[in-house]
């Protein structure tokens, strides 16, 4: 069932319980960036919870993320939209600030500017850059796949084969595909922000479910309502484009979104209720505390 997944099972939460958190820095920028880290939180309130300074690191991704698409929708505009598949969480932020500081400051004559020597345009560095972290990237994840996972007989931990991720992430890509091929409005070349932003936040729920099921040592199920939108735009373009591919794409933003709201808010009320804990806060909830008295 296609909704089934926004409700944990008895299972899940269980194993939730048994699941410790650990983080070890392995990106080439985190011996530079440990000093300023460890001061800038001693700055921080106590009262502040961790999902807290989480969540406003992510709105303010999110917001200038979106500043710049909107200025920008085309990707031709005065500043350049560039993608951001490097090396770790680290590099991306740092490469997103810096990506959009020059953006702003130097305009498209930055951009288009020609390198000395190397006779080429500036705009061409970030996108260097970009596919090398992404064969960084794509390095490790081989290794991991032919290595093995931490599971039995070199399974994951939930028992399943580590290829299994792949099915999600292989049909998002082939709808993805198909409808940037199939488009008769061309809907990637006139509208790449919104194209990206509504495949991405189907990508966004698959990737949030990924984290979940490692977490709780399970299997993904195949059904996903991410799927949903993609699909919609797909069968439109089948049946000649019965409804216009621009409105549809529009739905497709907005469906995909409210998904992925919907599936991190429903989860994280759960995780909250079955743990007892709060999400924003550090106090235990009300009701908690009212059973110990």
């Amino acid at each position: 069932m296609v909704l089934s997944g926004l409700r944990l099972s008895r299972q899940q939460l269980k194993r939730l319980e048994e699941h410790r958190y650990s983080s070890e820095g392995k990106s080439l920028l985190e011996p530079l960036m440990q000093p300023f880290w460890c001061w800038l939180v001693e700055r921080v309130p106590l009262w502040v919870a961790p999902n807290l300074i989480t969540t406003i690191g992510l709105v303010l991704n999110i917001t200038t993320t979106l500043i710049l698409a909107y200025h920008c929708p085309t990707a031709t505009e005065q500043e350049l939209l560039f993608g951001n598949l490097c090396i770790d969480v680290t590099e991306v932020q740092i490469f997103i600030i810096i990506v959009y500081l020059l953006a702003a400051l130097g305009g498209a004559a930055f951009w288009q500017s020609v390198i000395p020597v190397l006779n080429i345009q500036m705009k061409m560095i970030p996108a260097f850059l970009t596919a090398l972290g992404a064969v960084f990237s794509c390095t490790n994840y081989f290794r991991v796949i032919f290595s093995g996972g931490m599971g039995k007989n070199g399974s994951t931990i939930a028992g399943t084969s580590v290829l299994s991720p792949a099915f999600h992430i292989a049909v998002v890509l082939v709808l993805a595909v198909l409808v940037y091929k199939m488009s008769a409005e061309q809907l990637f070349e006139k509208n790449p922000c919104l194209f990206v932003l509504a495949f991405g936040f189907g990508s966004a729920k698959l990737t949030n479910r990924l984290v979940v099921a490692h977490m709780t040592k399970s299997e993904m199920q195949r059904s996903d309502a991410a799927f949903v939108a993609p699909l919609l735009l797909v069968i439109n373009q089948y049946f000649n484009s019965f409804f216009s591919e621009h409105f549809l794409l529009w739905g497709a933003l907005v469906l995909s979104a409210c998904d992925l709201v919907c599936y991190c808010t429903s989860v994280c009320k759960q995780i909250a209720a079955h743990l007892n804990i709060s999400v924003f806060s550090l106090q235990k909830p009300k009701t908690c505390r009212n059973n110990h008295h």
